[in-house]
């Protein structure tokens, strides 16, 4: 696992790019979230988002609404919530395309996720 500083200097270029709580965020998930990382960077700021949105709401959530996406975006979507679910961050509970519903919970992983992102 890469540490915080070693991850860093992957995202200066885009500083100007992030509000400074969703740059630490995607560091950190950089630094423990290994199949996060080896996607491109716009999928670590939506993991972020997602993450920082379903706590914020108290533990679940609809990926749809948090990111703001149609349902244009719902394979889109759904294969985030899937990537979350696969790194044991969320639960996926219910989904559906006529509603433009990805509703998903944390599980402990996210919570703790959240916990250490919020803290930051």
């Amino acid at each position: 696992m890469k540490g915080l500083t070693e991850n860093s200097d992957k995202f200066k270029g885009d500083a100007a790019n992030f509000s400074p709580q969703l740059q630490i965020s995607v560091v950190l998930l950089s630094s423990c979230l290994p199949a996060v990382e080896n996607n491109d960077e716009s999928m670590k700021e939506e993991v972020a988002k997602v993450i920082l949105g379903i706590g914020d709401k108290g533990g679940s959530g609809n990926v749809m609404e948090i990111l703001g996406y149609t349902s244009s975006d719902f394979q889109k979507g759904f294969d985030l919530a899937n990537e979350m679910q696969n790194e044991d961050l969320v639960k996926m509970l219910y989904s559906n395309f006529n509603q433009n519903n990805i509703v998903v919970e944390f599980t402990l992983v996210g919570e703790k996720t959240y916990r250490s992102l919020k803290n930051r």
